[in-house]
């Protein structure tokens, strides 16, 4: 849970917010107040600078200080009497300003401008920063005349003269913040914090003293309030907005999760699971940008599996073949060294005159006659079994009877069969047509009756038949009395070369791939052939034996 994002995103909320509470507190602290006062002192400027400009102005007309004011030193601005208030036209401020509309009027130059600022100043913005700021000012010219405005006039009185006479004491006694030739601007506080802005110096005369104050007030009080509020205000901001964050954050971390889930399925190698989001934000590009990872990298790993069985079996069939190579040259070689050994080794006796009759000449010459047929039919099985094997040979397949197909191998070896006294029973309908590659199939019964022949008991008996397996397929049979195979030799009979009895075999002459040949046959018509072992059953006439069978497809 330590690295969980939902954690994460929620400190974070809280590291942000508290971050920007600190410094919302900070500024309180150290820029509201300096601002305050900077913002007075700025209204300290600009009212000096409407007053100086209007009394400079009152000046250049001839007026004097007693002219423009009334020289009632208490009046307020709702004296009817007072040179500001517009009710009173007797007034030397209103023919003033009078005066200064019927010149502007006559003549439209900046002196008519000065007029006109006289009138708008005074009467709008000193009444202006009266009302908003509670500035009080008072002037005294060189005849020892004091005009106090909007406050008590003593009071004002004894401060311009303590400004005047006690310049020292009063620097000691106020925080100067501005000061220069024409006026000062310092703080005069008391032991509460409270206390005026006071604003001293000379108009533009340098004759002409004037006075400023406005109120100000210790904002570290209020500052210490707002912070407080603001704290407790916070932390409920923060205990709500984090467990809101914690909450709503997880529509973001569960779809997080689920890509996480499906990323660790991918890496196990299951492709089944998907993202089923709808989501068109980043995570929504990802999980669809996953999902064409997963099909992209399911068929590549396909394809990789689909190569590497490939390439297994590619690997196996040359392995096979390296094998069946060597058995095959192994086999051969063990073939072929018996009758080449009797064929020289009864070529020698004739040449050096062992054979002293004509019988044993004769018998001699049989006997490497005899050895070359079955070297001449061992090469030709290799060759047709190389054709198969190649599929060079291709099938014609056709119509065929299959029991006039029987008949004529049987009547092949109809001499063997007297010689051996062979009991030969075929049961097949005359009917019975397959689909089969003529040539090939009868080269599957030859190699049969043959094999039957070969290793016959002495019951003699060989029976060939047919069995239906389904609407259009039989199976045809051909049973000899004599030895069964075990299980192991029922497989490997179809094998090349292989013989369950090398002797006996070379008493017939067999070479081991006549039923390599039928197997191969069998592939080629896409059906099946085997071997089946027979049990004696006295009940039903029937002798120890085995069967083999190959099928076959009818019309």
């Amino acid at each position: 849970m330590k690295k969980s994002i939902k954690w994460r995103i929620t400190i974070i909320f809280i590291m942000v917010v508290s971050f920007c509470i600190g410094a919302i507190i900070l500024c309180n602290t150290l820029i509201i107040e300096p601002a305050y006062i900077d913002n007075r002192v700025n209204i300290l400027k600009k009212t000096y600078e409407v007053l100086d400009d209007g009394i400079m102005n009152a000046y250049s007309r001839g007026y004097v200080l007693k002219d423009i004011f009334n020289e009632s030193s208490n009046s307020k601005r709702n004296n009817p009497f007072s040179p500001f208030n517009p009710s009173n036209p007797m007034s030397p401020y209103n023919q003033y300003r009078q005066q200064s509309k019927t010149m502007q009027s006559d003549n439209n130059d900046s002196t008519s401008n000065s007029y006109r600022n006289v009138d708008d100043y005074f009467s709008e913005f000193l009444n202006a920063m009266q009302d908003r700021y509670s500035i009080s000012i008072m002037l005294a010219d060189n005849d020892n005349n004091y005009f106090s405005l909007y406050k008590n006039t003593r009071n004002m009185d004894n401060r311009i003269r303590a400004y005047l006479f006690k310049k020292e004491e009063n620097k000691k006694r106020l925080n100067t913040i501005v000061e220069n030739e024409k006026y000062t601007i310092s703080i005069n506080r008391n032991a509460n914090g409270l206390g005026e802005l006071e604003s001293f110096g000379f108009l533009s005369d340098n004759e002409t003293v004037f006075l400023m104050t406005t109120p100000i007030v210790s904002m570290k009080e209020s500052i210490d309030i707002f912070n407080n509020v603001l704290i407790m205000i916070s932390l409920i901001a923060i205990f709500i907005g984090s467990i809101i964050i914690y909450f709503t954050s997880s529509r973001i971390t569960e779809p997080i999760k689920e890509l996480a889930n499906l990323s660790k399925k991918m890496s196990n190698l299951d492709f089944d699971s998907k993202y089923k989001g709808n989501r068109i934000d980043e995570i929504g590009i990802l999980g669809n940008s996953m999902n064409e990872m997963n099909k992209k990298l399911e068929n590549t790993i396909k394809d990789l599996k689909n190569a590497n069985i490939k390439l297994q079996s590619d690997i196996e069939q040359k392995e096979k073949l390296d094998t069946m190579r060597k058995e095959f040259v192994a086999n051969v070689s063990h073939e072929l060294k018996t009758p080449i050994a009797l064929i020289q080794g009864y070529t020698e006796g004739l040449e050096q005159g062992m054979a002293k009759t004509d019988e044993d000449k004769a018998y001699y010459l049989n006997v490497i006659k005899d050895e070359a047929s079955k070297m001449n039919k061992m090469v030709r099985e290799l060759l047709e079994l190389s054709l198969l094997e190649k599929e060079v040979d291709d099938l014609d397949v056709r119509r065929v009877n299959l029991k006039e197909l029987v008949c004529q191998v049987v009547g092949a070896h109809e001499l063997d069969i007297e010689q051996k006294k062979l009991n030969i029973d075929i049961n097949i309908d005359d009917n019975i047509v397959v689909w089969a590659d003529e040539f090939k199939l009868e080269e599957v019964v030859r190699n049969y009756f043959t094999n039957a022949m070969n290793h016959i008991d002495d019951n003699k008996i060989i029976n060939m038949y047919v069995e239906k397996i389904s609407e259009n397929k039989i199976r045809f049979f051909v049973y000899n009395s004599g030895e069964q195979l075990s299980d192991e030799n029922l497989i490997k009979i179809w094998d090349k070369f292989y013989k369950t009895d090398k002797a006996r075999t070379r008493a017939y002459g067999g070479t081991g791939l006549g039923l390599s040949i039928v197997k191969i046959i069998a592939d080629k018509h896409k059906t099946e052939c085997g071997a089946i072992n027979v049990d004696e059953d006295s009940t039903k006439g029937i002798k120890k034996g085995i069967k083999f069978y190959y099928d076959l497809y009818m019309d």
